[in-house]
């Protein structure tokens, strides 16, 4: 009948068994086979990948490949090399890598990673394979590249600039840094090392480097003389990256003395640079980046300690007009002023005597209230810096300086 289907010969039958046992043949033998770790971009070949391709956690694509990547690190690294060359940012470099190898890209890891390099060039380098490394604890290990994309979209925003990331570390500079920062914007009228190449811990030497320039008298109204104080500060700094290198270079077990000779010419060439300005100019470089003779006296290192913010290095002056011996010079100082006043009628003298007390009392209280003031500033700063400890209400005698009563208390807005 017509749409029946014919039956199919017993040639044709003994055909497809035939092609089964043989496909069943083969899928044994390769199952007897070792396992192989082939490169998708250069071909590479290998029964152990060990040393050979990066593992990517749990990512379920690479389930069957033991977890290793679909390239090897060979040219995982050098894919890292050309997109750091290409887009001329290795944030966005390793972005892509992790996205061709599939496995998680964390950019608050990278940043830290970044901060560690600057901190420290030589010991904390920034690699490819340090990366991967660290993406082997568990906080990452579970993590496809998948979820940084969901991470992205939920949070709807891209990845941090440079100059982000950058204005996010110089707020944790120190007080004087920053101090050193402001007064440069300010007197420049612009930032003079917005400067990609520059990183955080250049730019604070080298703002710290102008502030001392900005010391001339004439600098802010002499355009001329101010680039010639930034263009000496950058060279200043240009000099000692290059002494960096040249250490680097003696210290390795064959220095390359070619290399020696060019950064010794570079350095004598900045040298005639920065001293050719500073002659043109006018501009004295004693002083400028030295310490001077009374740089470590007390009242200069008690200086320095207030700008970072050391509330503690402030004079305490009420316990000096409290003490004893300001007391008693202040009663003699007294005394002698109303023998001085005997010539005087009993009438004017009395009145000077009570002005006189009048003015010591509201002195004292005075002194009295800006001790109370010094030292709950005191305490609030010391607040500030361990911000979960429990509330502490302090009684002051403002005699001493010393508590005489405290009561404790729950942090603000906990229960007791």
């Amino acid at each position: 009948m017509a749409g029946q289907r014919r039956p199919k010969s017993a040639a044709k039958l003994a055909a497809e068994k035939k092609k089964r046992e043989e496909a069943a043949r083969i899928d044994a033998l390769i199952s007897e086979l070792p396992e192989l770790y082939k490169c998708t971009k250069c071909g590479k070949i290998t029964q152990n990948p060990m040393g050979v391709f990066y593992s990517v956690g749990t990512n379920e694509i690479f389930e069957h490949n033991d977890n290793r990547t679909n390239i090897c690190m060979s040219c995982a690294n050098q894919l890292f090399e050309d997109y750091t060359k290409e887009y001329k940012d290795r944030k966005v470099a390793l972005m892509l890598v992790c996205m061709q190898m599939g496995c998680y890209f964390s950019e608050p890891l990278y940043d830290m990673m970044d901060q560690s390099e600057e901190d420290d060039p030589e010991k904390n380098e920034f690699t490819l394979s340090k990366y991967m490394r660290s993406l082997n604890i568990n906080q990452y290990k579970k993590k496809p590249f998948l979820n940084y994309m969901m991470e992205l979209l939920k949070s709807k925003r891209g990845l941090k600039t440079a100059s982000e990331t950058r204005d996010e570390r110089e707020e944790k500079w120190k007080k004087s840094d920053k101090l050193n920062k402001s007064q440069c914007l300010s007197v420049v009228g612009y930032d003079p090392f917005d400067d990609e190449s520059y990183t955080s811990e250049d730019r604070r030497h080298l703002f710290g480097g102008l502030s001392r320039y900005l010391m001339i008298s004439d600098i802010a109204e002499d355009k001329h003389k101010m680039d010639s104080a930034i263009e000496i500060v950058k060279s200043t700094h240009q000099l000692s990256l290059v002494d960096i290198e040249t250490n680097k270079e003696l210290k390795s077990p064959s220095p390359d003395f070619g290399k020696m000779k060019q950064l010794s010419d570079t350095k004598t060439a900045l040298n005639r640079i920065i001293n050719q300005l500073a002659k043109e100019n006018g501009i004295s470089m004693s002083g400028s980046g030295k310490r001077s003779q009374n740089a470590m006296a007390l009242t200069s290192i008690m200086k320095e300690m207030i700008d970072n913010g050391v509330v503690e290095a402030k004079t305490n002056l009420t316990t000096v007009k409290m003490s004893e011996t300001f007391q008693n010079i202040a009663a003699i100082n007294a005394k002698a002023l109303m023998e001085e006043l005997g010539f005087t009628g009993d009438e004017y003298a009395e009145m000077v005597s009570q002005q006189a007390e009048t003015i010591r009392s509201l002195n004292k209280q005075v002194d009295t209230l800006k001790e109370e003031l010094r030292l709950m500033t005191i305490r609030a700063h010391e607040a500030e810096k361990q911000p979960n400890r429990r509330k502490v209400v302090y009684t002051v005698d403002v005699t001493t300086g010393e508590n005489i009563e405290a009561t404790s208390g729950s942090p603000d807005g906990e229960s007791a």
